[in-house]
C-alpha cells in the first residue's frame, strides 16, 4: 500500500492544530464584534478583512509545513454549523437582518475557498478519473442552474440560497477527495466526537438543566432575523416539539447547540458511526440517547439502514434476512404510528417526494432554481406545488430531469468507487453514510443543507479517495460473510 496514507507519523503534530483554533477563534471574533460596532458597509469590509487573513493563514500553513494534517480544516465547516446558532443569537439584538443571512453563510464560504486551497496543493489529483468526473458533475449541475434562474425568472436571493443546497454533495465530497491524501481519517474522526461530546453536554443542559437558555442566546430574535416562524404559544420554533404525540401532548426535543432537532439528528448519527468506527463505546451509548431525545426519525433511519448494512457483510444470510426483515418492521411500524398519533409531518415528508415525479411530465426542465421548496418561500411567493419537505423533490422540481439524472448518477458513482474499500468497517461506514444521507435527503429537505450533510461526504469522499489510491493496481475483493447452509 501507499505509504502517503499508511504513515501518520509523517504528519504534523496536533499541537499545529491549536494554533489555527486560535487563529479561527480570533477571526470569528472580529467578525463578532464587528457585527456590534459598525453598519452593514464596514461590517462587511471587516468581514472580507478578517475572512481574507484567516484564509491566508490557512493556505500559508498548508504551503509552509510539511505534510501539514488536514483534518482541522474540514472540521471548520463542522465547528461552525453545531456553534454558529449561539455566537449569531450573543450579537443578534446589535445586528441587522442582512448581517445575520451574511454571517450564516460563512461556513459554505469558507468551503469554497478550502476547496480552491486544496486544488492549489494537488492540481494532480485532476489526471485522475474520479477526481475529473466528479468536478464534471458539479459543473455541470451549477452551470445548468444558473441557467434556469434566467429561463424561470426565479427570485435571486431564494435562488442563491438554494444553490448552496443543491451543489452540498458535490461540493464536500470533492473537499474529501482532494484532502485525502494528507489527511488521517482516525484523527479527523476523532475531531469529530470531540464535537460531538460538545454538542451531547450542551444538548443535556439546555433540554434539562437550563431550560431558558434559549433567550440567554436571543434565538426569537436570531430566527426572526433569519426570516424563520416561531411558535406563537411557545416562542420558539416549532420544530423544538415533536409532531408525534406521546401520552396525548408533543415532546419537547433536544436541539444542542445546533437549536434545530433536524440538523442535530443528522450529525449525531454521523457522531455515531464515528464513535463505532473508532471503537468509542460509551460515546456510542451517549449519542444514541441523545437522538432518542432529539425524537429525530433521520438518525432512527439512519440507525436501521446502520444495522442492515452492518449485518449484509458481518453476518451469515439468515442473520442479514432476519435483521433485514426486523429494519424493514420497526421502519413501517413507527411510519404507521406516526401517522395515527402527529400533526401529519410524516404525510408531509412522504407526499414531498412523491409529488416532485408528476411535475417532470409538465415542468421537464425544472420550474428554475429557487422557485420550490423551503428557501422559496422563504424569500419569494414560490412556485405552486404539492413538493414539500424533500431534498431530493426540490431538485427535481427545480430543475428537473438534468438534475435528476446528476443526482443519480452521482450517488451511482460514489456507490460503485465504494465498492473498491477493502477493509469491511470502513466499507459498512461509507455505504451506511450514502444510503442514510440518500434516503434522509429524499425524504427531508433540511438534509441537503451543509449544516446536516458536509460531514458525510466530506468523509465519504476521504475514505473513497484514500482507498482509491490503495486499489489502483487491486482486483476489488468480494464481501466476506460466514457461510451458513439455509
Amino acid at each position: 500500500m501507499n505509504s502517503l496514507y499508511t504513515s501518520q507519523k509523517a504528519f504534523n503534530d496536533k499541537g499545529l492544530d491549536l494554533i489555527s483554533f486560535f487563529f479561527f477563534s480570533a477571526f470569528l471574533i472580529i467578525i463578532l464584534l464587528s457585527t456590534i460596532a459598525f453598519e452593514s458597509v464596514a461590517h462587511i469590509l471587516v468581514y472580507l478583512f478578517g475572512f481574507g487573513l484567516f484564509t491566508s493563514i490557512v493556505l500559508f500553513e498548508s504551503n509552509m509545513v510539511k505534510r501539514r494534517e488536514a483534518s482541522f480544516y474540514l472540521a471548520i465547516p463542522i465547528i461552525i454549523s453545531a456553534t454558529q446558532n449561539l455566537y449569531l443569537g450573543l450579537v443578534s439584538p446589535y445586528a441587522t437582518d442582512s448581517q445575520i443571512q451574511f454571517l450564516v453563510i460563512t461556513n459554505f464560504l469558507f468551503s469554497i475557498v478550502l476547496l480552491l486551497i486544496l486544488f492549489i496543493n494537488t492540481p494532480f489529483r485532476f489526471n485522475q478519473a474520479l477526481y475529473q468526473k466528479t468536478l464534471i458533475v458539479l459543473i455541470i449541475l451549477v452551470v445548468y442552474s444558473f441557467l434556469t434562474i434566467f429561463l424561470f425568472n426565479a427570485h435571486i436571493t431564494s435562488a442563491f440560497a438554494s444553490l448552496r443546497n443543491v451543489m452540498t454533495p458535490m461540493l464536500f465530497l470533492l473537499i474529501g477527495l482532494l484532502a485525502s491524501c494528507n489527511i488521517c481519517l482516525k484523527r479527523f474522526l476523532k475531531y469529530v466526537c470531540y464535537i460531538a461530546i460538545f454538542v451531547v453536554v450542551f444538548g443535556i443542559i439546555e433540554r434539562f438543566i437550563l431550560t431558558d437558555i434559549w433567550e440567554f442566546f436571543n434565538l426569537p430574535d436570531l430566527w426572526s432575523k433569519k426570516g424563520l416562524p416561531l411558535n406563537a404559544f411557545t416562542g420558539l420554533p416549532g420544530n423544538f416539539y415533536s409532531s408525534e404525540m406521546v401520552g396525548g401532548s408533543q415532546l419537547r426535543r433536544m436541539v444542542s447547540s445546533f437549536a434545530d432537532p433536524v440538523n442535530l439528528g443528522t450529525f449525531l448519527f454521523f457522531g455515531f458511526m464515528a464513535a463505532w468506527l473508532l471503537k468509542k463505546r460509551v460515546l456510542g451509548i451517549a449519542i444514541l440517547l441523545s437522538i432518542a431525545l432529539a425524537v429525530s426519525k433521520g438518525a432512527m433511519l439512519g440507525f436501521l439502514v446502520f444495522s442492515v448494512v452492518w449485518s449484509y457483510y458481518k453476518l451469515s444470510k439468515t442473520g442479514f434476512f432476519i435483521i433485514l426483515s426486523g429494519a424493514f418492521v420497526a421502519g413501517v411500524g413507527f411510519i404507521i404510528y406516526s401517522m395515527m398519533h402527529s400533526t401529519m409531518s410524516m404525510f408531509l415528508h412522504l407526499t414531498g417526494f412523491f409529488s416532485a415525479f408528476p411535475e417532470l411530465i409538465n415542468h421537464p426542465l425544472g420550474r428554475g432554481l429557487g422557485n420550490i421548496g423551503v428557501l422559496a418561500g422563504l424569500y419569494s411567493d414560490g412556485a405552486q406545488t404539492k413538493i414539500t419537505e424533500s431534498g431530493l423533490g426540490m431538485v427535481i422540481g427545480q430543475l428537473g430531469i438534468v438534475g435528476l439524472v446528476l443526482f443519480i448518477y452521482f450517488f451511482y458513482f460514489i456507490w460503485k468507487r465504494s465498492n473498491l474499500i477493502q477493509d469491511i468497517e470502513e466499507k459498512v461506514m461509507v455505504q451506511t453514510l450514502i444510503l442514510g444521507i440518500l434516503l434522509n435527503i429524499m425524504f427531508n429537505e433540511v438534509a441537503l443543507s451543509p449544516n446536516s450533510s458536509a460531514v458525510y461526504f466530506i468523509t465519504i469522499g476521504i475514505i473513497i479517495g484514500q482507498w482509491s489510491e490503495k486499489t489502483k493496481d487491486m482486483p476489488t475483493i468480494k464481501k466476506k460473510r460466514i457461510k451458513i447452509v439455509w
